[in-house]
């Protein structure tokens, strides 16, 4: 019998012999590996903190330790230890377990995040918390570097220090040079300098001990010049300078030096400060890869599903593809993403343009406001975000961005419904948040042709900032001819009918288009069905020309209630048409974790949920 078979929780984790924890370390590696193989999902970042996981719990008393992971991608191995592991095996599944943290979930997930650099933040307001509450525990925070090029992770950093704490405040750096592309930025170096420079603790834990037994002013001198010798050897240490006390760097697969590094913060008296232990680790240590994965294993596709149609490529890829065309042409043209080049596609752009593709880290706000800068000169920036991330930027857009009218253009991945992931990456706010900002152009293209037309519409604005939001979706390999930007604000007819009109915008159209297919076929009722194209500035005269003709108008949008619908709601109202205006888009809810299709049957934006609000409406006009 496997050790890990007796494993239902750290309390049993605990009764094991330090020697096991090797085998256990092993063990829980090779479970994480067959369920990702068979479920896709999350696999670099878990598999680099096996042997960390099980020494934090190990060490510390969690529930009641509290323990808070930065985003979750490397929360694996701490669902198999925290009676998840069966559980485990339908992870990201509808109605099972999400691939993140969810305190909904576990009384262990003290803290859930999709997004980064969280970490720090909730661990310092837990820490507060419990001396607020007069509870003594242990706070722990770990946070990737990767996730330390955000500013917000400084902030909490630079906070921590003016407070004192009931228990240990440990942050602990898990340093693998990789956030999901690989980490960037003078951070980075520094780490790197960290990791190769002459170690200190144990210069520390000796000079610590000799003080100890020192007179006052004798002791004030040993300190000063223990902090001296350290800046000689390796240089001013940052996170010392904000207060904290730093360790390492240390082996992160190492069992035995986490257990005793973790012991002596844990039990030291003498270490009063907040913690920064900086430990190495390896992202996707111990698979050896046969499916292809990208940025170090960051993430995998299940063994089950089937290969990419060799005739079909992503939306953004063709996206970037379209802008690499733009570029060609026109060297002022350059693109920007925050630590996902891979993702975004920008990677293949950045092959050919080197110095035109930034990758600023994860730091979604400095991406806008540095792309602001650079329009400000009259570069043309394309910042490359995940609606998801975009949200973290939103002071920025305003600010930056939209009051001085800089003409910096959004290339919005990943809008709408993502996928497995659940609520924190899914794409549907991005409407309503950016159509309420003054001079702000939104595009939202039904097809890839479309894409590449709002492409070159956004590249020929000059005076004013856009965005163009697009879904993860596989679509055909084509090359366009030149495509023609699209005059602003202008909509199309694509079916022509009576009695009902359909106004969709984004990718919702085909399903529209089938929908009034099967009504046709089915009653012999025609309905009008039309492409916004642009949910700002809204094709005022194609509304009013819809309203004025028909008695039934639906407006359908990937996005949440204040977005297109209700800008058209807003315009009639002025207007005074009379007409029975029916608006769908997300409810306003959280739509959990499920694969993209079963989200939007849920939430009835499929075709045969778009079929069933039109009938409705049907019946109300027809003898049927």
């Amino acid at each position: 019998m496997r050790i890990l078979d007796n494993i239902n929780s750290p309390k049993e984790l605990r009764d094991l012999n330090p020697e096991d924890l090797i085998e256990l370390s092993k063990e829980i590696r090779d479970e994480i590996i067959s369920i990702a193989l068979d479920r896709g999902g999350h696999l670099g970042a878990s598999l680099g903190v096996v042997e960390l996981t099980i020494a934090i719990h190990y060490i510390f008393n969690t529930p009641e330790d509290l323990l808070v992971w930065d985003i979750g991608h490397q929360s694996y191995p701490h669902k198999i230890l925290t009676q998840r592991r069966n559980a485990l095996k339908d992870v990201r599944k509808k109605g099972h377990i999400s691939g993140f943290l969810r305190r909904s979930e576990s009384i262990y997930d003290t803290f859930g995040a999709g997004h980064s650099s969280t970490s720090i933040s909730a661990a310092l307001g837990m820490a507060i918390a419990n001396k607020l509450n007069n509870k003594k525990a242990n706070v722990i925070s770990v946070i990737g570097d990767g996730a330390l090029s955000s500013g917000m992770a400084y902030e909490a950093i630079n906070n921590v220090s003016l407070h004192e704490f009931n228990g240990k405040f440990l942050i602990i750096l898990n340093d693998n040079k990789m956030s999901i592309s690989p980490a960037v930025g003078a951070l980075t170096r520094y780490l790197t300098k960290l990791i190769t420079s002459v170690p200190l603790l144990k210069m520390r834990n000796l000079a610590k001990d000799f003080i100890k037994f020192m007179p006052n002013s004798l002791s004030d001198f040993a300190k000063k010049a223990e902090k001296h010798a350290k800046s000689i050897i390796s240089g001013n240490n940052l996170f010392e300078g904000l207060g904290m006390h730093y360790i390492g760097p240390v082996d992160g697969h190492d069992i035995y030096a986490l257990l005793s590094v973790l012991e002596n913060i844990k039990n030291n008296t003498y270490i009063t400060n907040p913690v920064l232990l900086h430990i190495i680790t390896e992202k996707g240590r111990g698979f050896i890869g046969h499916v292809e994965c990208d940025e170090m294993y960051h993430t995998i596709s299940s063994l089950h599903k089937k290969k990419s149609d060799a005739e079909l490529t992503s939306m953004s890829q063709f996206c970037v593809d379209t802008l690499i065309d733009i570029a060609k042409n026109d060297d002022r043209v350059v693109a920007i993403s925050a630590a996902m080049l891979t993702g975004t596609c920008l990677k293949s752009m950045k092959e050919i343009f080197p110095d035109r593709v930034f990758d600023t880290g994860i730091a979604e706000q400095h991406a806008v406001t540095f792309a602001a800068g650079l329009a400000s000169q009259g570069i043309k920036p394309f910042v490359d975000i995940y609606s998801t991330f975009l949200q973290r930027a939103y002071d920025q857009i305003i600010h930056d961005v939209a009051i001085q009218s800089l003409p910096v253009r959004f290339l919005i991945d990943r809008a709408g419904f993502t996928g497995e992931d659940g609520p924190t990456h899914a794409g549907i706010f991005d409407i309503a948040f950016l159509s309420n900002i003054p001079n702000f152009v939104v595009m939202a293209p039904s097809s890839p042709e479309e894409l590449a037309m709002m492409i070159f519409t956004a590249y020929s604005l000059n005076d004013r900032p856009c965005a163009i939001r697009f879904p993860k979706c596989s679509v055909t390999k084509q090359k366009l001819e030149k495509p023609k930007p699209i005059p602003l604000g202008i909509g199309r007819v694509i079916m022509h009918g009576v009695k009902l009109a359909v106004i969709s915008l984004g990718t919702r159209l085909e399903c529209c288009i089938e929908a009034a297919k099967i009504l046709e076929s089915e009653y012999g009722v025609s309905i009008t069905i039309a492409d916004a194209r642009f949910a700002k500035p809204i094709d005022y005269k194609l509304i009013e020309d819809l309203a004025r003709s028909h008695e039934v108008l639906f407006t359908v949008e990937e996005g949440v209630i204040g977005g297109f619908g209700s800008h058209v709601a807003e315009f009639l109202g002025k207007s005074g048409v009379k007409i029975d205006l029916e608006q769908i888009f997300i409810p306003d809810k959280f739509i959990e974790h499920q694969t993209i299709e079963e989200a939007y049957k849920e939430v009835r934006m499929c075709t045969n949920g778009l079929v069933d609000r039109f009938t409705k409406k049907i019946k109300e006009f027809y003898s049927i």
